[in-house]
């Protein structure tokens, strides 16, 4: 049987690649804006892509992958915008491969395979119940930057940083009972991860868990339960719960419980509510 050694292998390439010249180039602001006037009839630019990118070039999160800035045989940019976009947001040059001279076609094929998302690479690092953490992960920093309405496209490197810093998450989305439908998963977790490792009320943590799993109050008028009650009772009757109303109610409901108070009815929170005792520059 024929042994198809690396010679054979990149003298074939060579057949069929005939044209097409590659490079290894430190990009400049300078040299990434002259390129993006070549940018014609690319896809439709995702500025919070551009500023998720910026964001991991100027932190120095940024590695070199070996994915490549391409061209067509034209000059015109085939991939790569957001990525010599972000390097003009961010004044930081950008090492990466350049691939000259591809067919114009090659367009219809590029960035088609399955992309690895940010569960993917978080779980890859050894994170047990890595969806779950990454939601939880994306609702502290949301909190942190008090970015409710207006939320941040985080990057997987910012993400993956976050758990790194916070390793309790994995706990916290490790040991969430089976609640009911309609409780918001990941607020729950954040606020459990909060209330056991930030604020060091372990026991009450423990028990807001129990309480969602059970559906047995701690105490008479316990917010909780009420809470929990008014998620599984509401399956979306009276419309949809916004993201940042859910967190908000679970966020007022535990600073309710935490103080011992009492309550009879739960409403929806439509303003920003703080957790009692947790500083944004703790997180």
């Amino acid at each position: 049987m024929a042994v198809t050694t690396l010679k054979a292998v990149r003298d074939d390439a060579a057949k069929t690649t005939k044209g097409v010249t590659t490079e290894v180039v430190t990009i400049t602001p300078t040299m990434a804006d002259a390129w993006l006037e070549n940018n014609l009839n690319n896809r439709k630019v995702a500025r919070s892509v551009v500023d998720k990118y910026a964001r991991d070039m100027s932190e120095g999160r940024w590695k070199f992958t070996g994915d490549a800035i391409r061209f067509d045989v034209e000059g015109t940019i085939l991939d790569g915008q957001h990525r010599l976009m972000a390097v003009v947001k961010s004044g930081m040059p950008l090492t990466a491969v350049v691939v000259y001279g591809l067919p114009t076609a090659t367009r219809d094929v590029i960035d088609t395979g399955k992309a690895r998302t940010t569960s993917d690479v978080v779980g890859m690092a050894g994170v047990s119940n890595s969806v779950r953490v990454v939601g939880a992960a994306r609702m502290l920093m949301i909190y942190k930057l008090d970015a409710w309405k207006n939320k941040p496209t985080l990057s997987s490197s910012e993400i993956l940083n976050v758990v790194r810093a916070h390793p309790q998450l994995v706990t916290s989305a490790g040991t969430l009972p089976n609640i009911p439908r309609g409780v918001p998963l990941m607020a729950m977790i954040t606020t459990h991860y909060i209330g056991k490792f930030l604020l060091g009320e372990a026991a009450k943590a423990d028990q807001f868990y129990t309480t969602l799993r059970t559906g047995v109050p701690a105490y008479d008028g316990d917010p909780i339960h009420i809470m929990r009650e008014r998620f599984i009772g509401y399956q979306g009757a009276e419309g949809r719960i916004s993201y940042e109303v859910a967190a908000w109610t679970v966020f007022n409901c535990w600073n309710l419980f935490a103080a011992g108070e009492k309550s009879l009815r739960i409403k929806w929170c439509k303003s920003s509510i703080d957790i009692a005792g947790l500083k944004r520059a703790k997180i």
